[in-house]
């Protein structure tokens, strides 16, 4: 059809000649017979052709978007699920970690009460009984995870005692059932309890359906219960074996007697199985199984007897507090066979709807389907060794499984599978219609087309002969060019028939961006790189616009910012500060082009978003920084992490760096002192009180020059991956131990801790007078070796202080310590002042001298001198957090001004006095070291602050409403402690510009409360009464 054209036609209407006659000269001049116009068929055949085309496109579509439907709906499907198997693989995870957590601070638990019982036995053993027993027990059991546990205490009896037991028995019963019906609040009378009280050992049996006392028969010693906490439980009734517990024989019940044998072999816990019935209303009838612990309970090496705990697993994760568990099957398997009847408890399976759980059997009741989305945790572990076991028995190894189930699934079943398809499905029929109606107008003009060529072809055939038409069609495009070429390169010059034609893309480039309007020459410049280009005035002012430009940013000329304001665009562009000199054009106003308003404008959805993104490419070089930075950082593990899992990554990174500098600048020659390390452990701390401990100055560790450069790169030092597990473990039992109080909680710890390392960081030294020394690089090895009073240069000090910071309110009740002395709790009946304090410190060190931690105090200490300096460090730091205690807080005053007297001699002494109270000051600061940081954190951290004493008060915990007092005492504890205890630290010299801030911020945030804290106040009490109305 190309062959049709006007232009013959205007040619001959012009009488313009060929060099042809229109007559064909075969005919020897006769007059030729017209010719016959025969109509072409390519038209029939090219309508033909369009029209399988069209059904083979529509076919196609239709074959594609069944496809994309399809697609669709099982991506949609497909992501429901990942969902789904992200979310439990997260909950499972929650649930295993917090179920091991609670399983090792029952063991610790039994463990630490085991030693604390053999501690205060007040005769010789068999014949004693613990004081306020039931009182104890309740505290210890508050720490178990679960509710209404059964724990007794049963010393053992060898034969020839049976007799004097019985004696003794009838003696002290009465005493410790008054203790547990007090503490109990039981309705009974000593007098009931004693008239069903058997002083022989003995065992339970069943006469006319009751419990009567049948007197054992079994041979050598016995394992009769002394005391039982509570005296009283649910499962009770009259005439059950609570009323005869006194002396029962435990060597009667032949999976205890198991254990107690095991236990006496190896001296460690041991646990197992027993099957109990189920005595709740409703469930008459069915059996439970339960764990029941045995803690051994020794003197001088020497067995004593053991506590025995009944662990009740139905209980146990009933009360695990987890938000969103709800649809999972929980496994517990047994590594060991153990016999019961005949039959082995190999595992046992749960089912956990919120708050309802339900004991499904002993059987795997999981779902085979969801094998893959198992979460498999140990949860027990003793690491008995085998060999030290009887013949016979076992010590299990406990794995939790979790898997969900199918009700679980179907909550993350949506209708986003289904509607993703039927949008797919209606653009397609969408994009069908559009196709439709656009071949239906194209096919109504090809139609009119085609009647227009097939005249214009008419006219064309009756006045050209075909040899001629052919002659004029016949030509190739590519010779046609390299004729053109080769004539023009007569006149252009040599290679000028090389020259093609050829296609470019003008590139952006990514370092600056420029732009001018305006019109522009357009040529092929000859040479060796011949090719089409654009030049002149336009060219060369946008070339300048580029030279001037700055990274990343589009610099516009002011033609093109008129022509984008012409246009109603004048929020594309800002004019740029000042004037700028453009080569050969002198001094130019120029414009930016505001990305944002350009962006915004072609917004379609994601508004925000694409605005956010719009605003962030204004400047690329920001963007470039992000960039690597996140490419630098380790996202695995975290997420998941609930925020106390992140809380307690972040201390294990910041003390395993210490560790490893501890490790680095230890002496490789020092013999560590190995056995005689653990007598000193067991000594150590044993005094009446910890606040006894303290002491005015603490001599530090000297480094000199020669120490400093010995020393090994500390970030290669690896300190095992025994020691940084049990670090991790040691630190998330210590976040478990914080009570979940709106201030005095895990993130309080640690938001210290952080403040703590900030002033560690920002330390300097003082030369004597002469100023402080701020840049390092003028400070030589000699003086970094009494860098800081030996605070900087000795690691262990810091790790101590570290460590202080984040054991400091462990176990707080919430109340302050004058609370506590006036409700005279267990706590304060042992320490009197400073409660809380030294109760945290007697907890965490406790715990910390536990066998399971032996990595991480081999890597703090490795001699009885750092041993020593590290639990005084200790002591003297978290004293330092009591800021009530008058008479402490009058000492630590009379010590600053004494260290930093002028006359104080700068010696060893001199600058172990100043060391001390620098980090007294260091850790106080940093326990209030929220008001003296931003605005926002200082009001965040007060409103929680406030809903601690605000509830304490609710709860009849306070005197007065601190609602009442509450603006006024926030400016007199700016006035009277935070504002002056930051002029001391800016004073002393020692913190460098963190003093700086310290002081700028506590005295911007003092102004502030006075202007907003008022109506801040009644803000706190409104929120709190909202939430808590129910």
């Amino acid at each position: 059809m190309s062959k049709s054209s006007s232009q013959p036609s205007d040619k001959s209407a012009n009488g313009s000649s060929t060099g042809l006659s229109p007559l064909d000269s075969s005919t020897g001049g006769d007059s030729p017979e017209p010719a016959i116009y025969v109509p072409p068929d390519v038209a029939n055949r090219e309508q033909q052709y369009v029209t399988r085309s069209k059904f083979l496109v529509f076919f196609t579509l239709l074959v594609a978007v069944s496809g994309a439907a399809t697609a669709a709906f099982l991506v949609m499907k497909d992501e429901e699920y990942g969902d789904f198997e992200d979310a439990f693989a997260g909950l499972g995870k929650e649930i295993a970690t917090v179920t091991r957590q609670k399983i090792d601070q029952t063991f610790n638990s039994l463990g630490a009460y085991s030693v604390f019982i053999a501690s205060e036995a007040n005769s010789t053993w068999p014949f004693v009984h613990l004081s306020d027993f039931s009182l104890k027990s309740e505290k210890i059991a508050a720490l178990f995870g679960f509710e209404i546990p059964v724990l007794a205490i049963a010393p053992l009896v060898r034969e020839e005692e049976k007799d004097m037991w019985t004696s003794f028995v009838l003696e002290t019963a009465p005493v410790w059932y008054k203790e547990s019906i007090d503490n109990e609040g039981l309705n009974l009378t000593i007098e009931e309890c004693m008239d069903t009280t058997v002083p022989f050992v003995h065992m339970s049996g069943m006469v006319e359906n009751k419990l009567v006392a049948v007197p054992t028969t079994l041979p050598g010693p016995a394992l009769p219960l002394l005391q039982r906490y509570p005296l009283v439980t649910a499962n009770d009734g009259p005439g059950s074996s609570w009323s005869m517990a006194t002396s029962y024989d435990f060597q009667a019940i032949t999976e205890v007697a198991d254990l107690f044998k095991i236990s006496s072999s190896t001296l460690r816990p041991s646990i197992g199985f027993t099957r109990l019935p189920d005595n709740r209303p409703g469930y008459t009838g069915k059996i439970v199984v339960d764990s029941q612990i045995v803690q051994p309970i020794t003197d001088d090496g020497e067995l004593v007897g053991m506590l025995w705990l009944r662990l009740p697993w139905l209980e146990f994760f009933q009360n695990l507090y987890i938000d969103g568990i709800s649809g999972t099957i929980i496994v517990i398997r047994n590594s060991c066979e153990i016999d019961e009847g005949g039959d082995a408890i190999r595992a046992l399976s749960y089912t956990i709807e919120g708050s309802d759980t339900e004991f499904l059997g002993e059987f795997d009741a999981h779902d085979p389907k969801y094998d893959d989305q198992v979460v498999s945790k140990v949860v027990v572990d003793l690491k008995v060794d085998s060999a030290q076991i009887p013949e016979g028995l076992c010590v299990p190894t406990l794995t939790l499984d979790l898997y969900p189930t199918a009700e679980l699934a179907a909550t993350f079943e949506t209708s986003k599978p289904t509607l993703y398809a039927i949008v797919v499905v209606a653009i397609f029929a969408f994009t069908s219609l559009v196709f439709l109606l656009y071949d239906y107008y194209v096919s109504r003009r090809q139609k009119k087309f085609m009647e227009r060529i097939v005249k214009q072809d008419q006219i064309v055939s009756n006045v050209f002969p075909a040899a001629i038409r052919d002659r004029l069609f016949a030509r190739d495009c590519v010779h046609s060019m390299k004729d053109i070429t080769r004539k023009l390169e007569v006149a252009l010059g040599p290679d000028t028939s090389a020259l093609d034609l050829r296609v470019g893309i003008h590139r952006l480039a990514l370092t600056a961006s420029f732009t001018h309007s305006g019109q522009v020459t357009a040529g092929v410049l000859r040479g060796e790189r011949s090719r089409f280009q654009l030049f002149g005035d336009t060219m060369n002012t946008a070339a300048r616009m580029e030279s001037t430009s700055e990274r990343n940013r589009i610099q516009v000329s002011h033609v093109t910012a008129d022509l984008l304001v012409a246009s109603g665009l004048s929020t594309w562009v800002i004019p740029r500060n000042g004037m700028v000199l453009v080569k050969g054009k002198g001094e130019m106003q120029t414009y930016w082009l505001n990305t944002t308003a350009g962006k915004a404008a072609k917004q379609t959805k994601s508004g925000n978003e694409m605005s956010t993104i719009s605003e962030t490419l204004t400047d690329f070089s920001d963007c470039s920084s992000v960039s690597v930075a996140i490419d630098n950082l380790d996202l695995d593990g975290v997420e998941d992490m609930t925020k106390r899992e992140r809380l307690v990554e972040y201390n294990v990174e910041v003390l395993t760096s210490l560790l490893q500098q501890i490790i680095a600048s230890r002496d490789t020659t020092e013999d560590s002192e190995g056995t005689s390390l653990s007598d000193v452990e067991a000594t150590i701390g044993t005094g009446d009180t910890v606040l006894e401990e303290f002491v005015p100055i603490i001599p530090l560790k000297r480094f000199d020059a020669g120490d400093l450069r010995r020393r090994h790169e500390a970030s290669s030092i690896d300190i095992g991956e025994e020691a940084k597990t049990q670090l991790r473990n040691f630190l998330s039992n210590v976040a478990t131990m914080y009570r979940d109080n709106p201030f005095h909680n895990f993130e309080h710890a640690s938001h210290v801790t952080a403040s703590v390392k900030k002033l560690l960081t920002r330390i300097v030294n003082v030369d004597d007078g002469n100023g402080l020394r701020v840049s390092t690089d003028e400070i030589d090895l000699d003086d970094v070796a009494g860098h800081s009073y030996g605070i900087t240069s000795d690691p262990l000090t810091q790790f101590s202080v570290l460590f202080s910071a984040i054991i400091h309110d462990m176990d707080h009740p919430g109340v302050p310590n004058v609370q506590l002395v006036k409700e005279n709790t267990r706590s304060a009946q042992i320490f009197k002042k400073s409660v809380a304090e030294q109760n945290s410190v007697e907890l965490a060190w406790g715990m910390l001298m536990g066998e399971e931690y032996s990595a991480i105090r081999a890597c703090i200490y490795n001699t009885e001198e750092d041993l020593r300096r590290f639990r005084q460090l200790i002591v003297n730091t978290v004293m330092a957090t009591d800021i009530c205690d008058k008479e402490l807080q009058a000492l630590r005053r009379a010590r600053w001004e004494t260290a930093f007297a002028d006359t104080l001699l700068q010696d060893e002494t001199g600058d172990d006095c100043k060391a001390t109270i620098v980090i007294e000051h260091l850790i106080q600061a940093s326990d209030v070291s929220h008001t003296m940081q931003h605005w926002h954190i200082y009001k965040s951290w007060n409103h929680k602050f406030f809903n601690e004493c605000y509830g304490a008060y609710k709860a009849g915990r306070a005197d007065s409403d601190p609602s009442e007092s509450w603006y006024r005492g926030e400016i007199g504890f700016f006035d009277f402690y935070v504002i002056p205890l930051a002029k001391k630290l800016d004073s002393c010299g020692v913190f460098g510009v963190s003093s700086h801030e310290y002081l700028s911020y506590a005295t911007s945030n003092r102004e502030e409360w006075v202007r907003k804290g008022e109506k801040l106040v009644q803000q706190y009490v409104e929120k709190y009464e909202e939430t808590n109305k129910s």
